[in-house]
């Protein structure tokens, strides 16, 4: 069993020429799980897109209140082809306890941003559990600068 779950939709933002280039998604612990560290040797994140695979682009976590994607991006301050934790409702350290929330935000570099139809799939590996695997396709015809629910 994961020691990760989902909770919530997977989102996706395009940039102005339509090609998603950010992916989030928020996590918890699964029920009965212990706390879980998130800090950059705990854990992988890998991507699987049709022209490419990321294999580890995971750099740690981040505590904050921001609410809005904006604010987040800035928080994170993601480069090209990264990934980070935003623990919400935390006492300040790198560790998910049960009271508290994440959302991965995942930023995909030029060359791999995702395609109208386009499959991806992300893997979480932490350092006990299962792997959280979360896959989605892209819907067709998605707008420029604009949110996309993936599922």
């Amino acid at each position: 069993m994961a020691a990760l779950q989902l909770d919530g939709v997977v989102t996706g933002r395009t940039n102005a020429t339509r090609y998603i280039e950010y992916v989030a998604f928020p996590v918890k612990l699964s029920v009965g799980k212990a706390a879980l560290d998130l800090k950059d040797e705990s854990v992988i994140v890998s991507v699987y897109l049709s022209n490419a695979t990321l294999m580890n682009i995971y750099n740690g976590s981040v505590s904050t209140d921001n609410a809005t994607w904006d604010d987040l991006i800035t928080t994170l301050g993601l480069g090209s082809d990264e990934a980070k934790f935003a623990i919400y409702n935390d006492d300040g350290d790198s560790v998910l306890e049960s009271t508290e929330k994440a959302f991965l935000m995942i930023r995909l570099g030029a060359e791999h941003r995702i395609a109208d139809y386009e499959a991806v799939k992300i893997e979480v590996k932490a350092s006990k559990g299962a792997a959280l695997t979360v896959a989605r396709t892209a819907p067709g015809g998605m707008p420029a600068s604009s949110f996309v629910d993936l599922g």
